[in-house]
Parts: structure tokens; C-alpha cells; sequence
């Protein structure tokens, strides 16, 4: 019975009425799960592969829904060296 509410509750995470303020994963959440309303995205693993950290990072760019009155959006990217050199790679395409 606990693992149905568990499920309940992670999926219904991006409701307001949600409880959930902060997830942690350590690679369990990587596909099949859409959260939209994502603040931080905190990089600490290896990512020798290029596509992981980008995939975190697009994670984190998905407009979030009701977030404030002003419809302001802030996404905090925070990692090792290997994540910030990735993220400021990317900053740089256009």
C-alpha cells in the first residue's frame, strides 16, 4: 500500500496542493518522468558523456507552471567542473 502512495505522490508532485518541496535523485529519475516544476539542478556525477548533463540541464528549462504572479522563472545550475564546463559550453550555442 505504501508503494501506491508513493507513486501517487510522485506523480502529482507539480500540483500545488503537493507537499513535496525537493527530490533527490541519484539515477532513478533519468526518463519517464515529467516534472515540470524544477528550481535547481545540481550536477555531482562523473558526465563523461555529454548528453547527461545536457538532458539535466533540459530538465530544468521546461516552463514551470504557477510559479509566481509576475510569471518570473529562475533555474539554479550548480555541479563539478565537468558539469559547469558542460553548462558554459552550452551557453555559448546559439
Amino acid at each position: 500500500s505504501d508503494l501506491k502512495i508513493l507513486r501517487d505522490e510522485a506523480r502529482d508532485v507539480d500540483s500545488p496542493k503537493s507537499k513535496i518541496k525537493v527530490i533527490v535523485s541519484v539515477l532513478m529519475l533519468r526518463e519517464g518522468w515529467d516534472v515540470q516544476n524544477v528550481t535547481i539542478v545540481l550536477g555531482l556525477r562523473a558526465f563523461d558523456s555529454p548528453i547527461l548533463p545536457e538532458q539535466a540541464i533540459g530538465r530544468g528549462l521546461r516552463l514551470m507552471r504557477d510559479v509566481s504572479p509576475d510569471r518570473t522563472q529562475t533555474l539554479e545550475i550548480i555541479g563539478n567542473e565537468r558539469f559547469e564546463k558542460i553548462v558554459k559550453e552550452l551557453k555559448g550555442e546559439k
